[in-house]
């Protein structure tokens, strides 16, 4: 008995339950079979839609993020550059406070130094009026011998130093007053 024979009974039996298998398939399991490859790609459609929606989304919120690091970043250099003007500030206003102290103090340091100084002179000329009345009183009285002429030598002598202590006593006053 040969492998290959051609029978034509077996093949038309062959065909009929084939096609009969095909019918029944195609009147109960195709409408199933068919119903759930749509509902699968309904589910892969929504998927994909959600997936979509999902990744739109995710970009928003990175534009939204990257905006309010760009706005913080923003505000961050506004707000040192706020701090580095206001640091500059506070350093000049220090600076001309402290300059106008160290004016201050100088300036009364040199009223100071200038009252000690008209003090010192007026001693000094008062010492110096005190020998030379006293060397002019010896003096009178050897060359003058008589009262007259000592009270005459005596009047030039004050109008003269009268004259010579009021031109050095206004040079040099310190006139501020504190």
């Amino acid at each position: 008995m040969p492998i290959y024979e051609f029978d034509f009974g077996l093949i038309f039996w062959q065909t009929v339950i084939f096609l009969g298998v095909l019918l029944i398939l195609y009147w109960y399991a195709w409408p199933q079979i068919l119903s759930v490859i749509q509902r699968r790609e309904e589910d892969i459609n929504q998927a994909l839609q959600e997936a979509q929606e999902a990744r739109q989304f995710v970009e928003r919120l990175q534009e939204r993020s990257h905006k309010i690091l760009d706005q913080a970043n923003s505000k961050r250099g506004k707000i040192l550059q706020e701090a580095l003007e206001m640091e500059q500030e506070i350093l000049k206003k220090a600076q001309q406070r402290a300059d106008k102290s160290a004016q201050k103090i100088l300036e009364e340091t040199q009223c100071a130094l200038e009252g000690e100084k008209q003090a010192a002179l007026k001693a000094f000329k008062g010492h110096v009026v005190d020998l030379t009345v006293q060397a002019a009183g010896q003096l009178l009285r050897r060359e003058l011998k008589h009262k007259e002429g000592q009270e005459r030598f005596l009047k030039e002598l004050i109008d003269e130093l009268d004259v010579t202590t009021d031109t050095h006593a206004g040079s040099g006053l310190c006139t501020r007053t504190l």
